[in-house]
């Protein structure tokens, strides 16, 4: 707790230093939309910013629109095109999963924001926006729009110092989504609840969306294996319970977690000695899964 309330002051003072033009921040050589959250993970940045990068391919055209993330994990440096890479090590599962979901879009990571948005511009001159997974904690950049995501309701003013990092799940202020264009809510609550706890906690006027997931409703023979590599797998628990998939078992790892054979193997084994045929994953742990599952991908 007391490394949280001094994580709070320290975070404060940094944001008022931006606010106050003491530290300078600038705008990207592309108009951008940042994509970010303020919570340790699991509130569905990727695919919202795979829903609004598609949503700006209708209107300005499917090789008008890029998307730059850091590339959680991988193990290039500096500025690579994803469509370049050789496999989702090399970039991140993230980056990697999006340019194989929307391959018209022009994918790139790089750790700094504003190197990386003046060379797409350089390297790719029909691009007219682009889209940044999470970059809301990253200042020097002066976005044209921002989407800020949250998992959790928002603490109240005198706890939202207690609830940072690491004695709670914030590591940015709860605050900070306050000055977003757009805030939506990707929590599990029920969303009258949910939309009842924010009217009284949020800017008046701001506008305020409520999302969920959507999981496949396949049929399965019997029940199956549930395994994930995600910050947050109660909530897709949570969607296998809502559709009535049964699961025989579960296996969670940490969120970007590199799968192996051995794992995989043991999982065989595991499914064979009680006669389960189907294994449920996500899409973005299917990218770490298909060079030990090669049918992952079709999951």
């Amino acid at each position: 707790l007391p490394v949280s309330l001094v994580w709070s002051l320290v975070l404060r003072l940094r944001h008022a230093l931006y606010d106050w033009g003491v530290f300078s921040s600038q705008k990207g050589a592309l108009p951008t939309v940042i994509v970010g959250n303020a919570e340790l993970g699991g509130t569905g940045k990727t695919p919202h910013v795979l829903h609004i990068a598609q949503r700006l391919q209708r209107l300005l055209g499917p090789e008008a629109v890029g998307i730059l993330s850091r590339g959680y994990g991988r193990t290039s440096n500096g500025f690579v095109w994803v469509s370049n890479a050789n496999s989702w090590r090399e970039v991140g599962d993230e980056p990697w999963w999006m340019q194989g979901k929307l391959p018209s879009a022009h994918v790139a990571v790089s750790a700094n924001r504003l190197d990386g948005l003046s060379r797409m511009a350089q390297d790719r001159p029909a691009l007219k926006a682009v889209v940044l997974d999470d970059g809301l904690q990253h200042r020097a950049l002066k976005p044209d729009l921002t989407v800020g995501l949250h998992g959790r309701p928002m603490p109240s003013v005198l706890g939202s110092a207690m609830a940072m990092v690491p004695s709670g799940p914030w590591r940015d202020l709860p605050s900070r989504l306050r000055s977003c264009d757009l805030t939506i809510f990707t929590g599990s609550e029920r969303v009258e609840n949910t939309q009842a706890g924010l009217s009284t906690r949020w800017v008046p006027g701001q506008p305020v969306c409520i999302s969920s997931n959507d999981a496949y409703n396949e049929a399965l023979n019997g029940p199956a294996l549930l395994a994930t590599g995600i910050a947050r797998p109660q909530r897709v628990v949570a969607s296998c319970d809502a559709l009535g998939v049964a699961l025989a078992g579960r296996v969670h790892c940490p969120d970007h977690h590199a799968f192996s054979q051995a794992e995989v193997d043991g999982w065989r084994a595991w499914m064979a000695e009680r006669g389960v045929q189907a294994l449920i994953t996500t899409e973005k742990d299917a990218v770490r899964l298909q060079e030990f599952w090669p049918t992952a991908g079709d999951m």
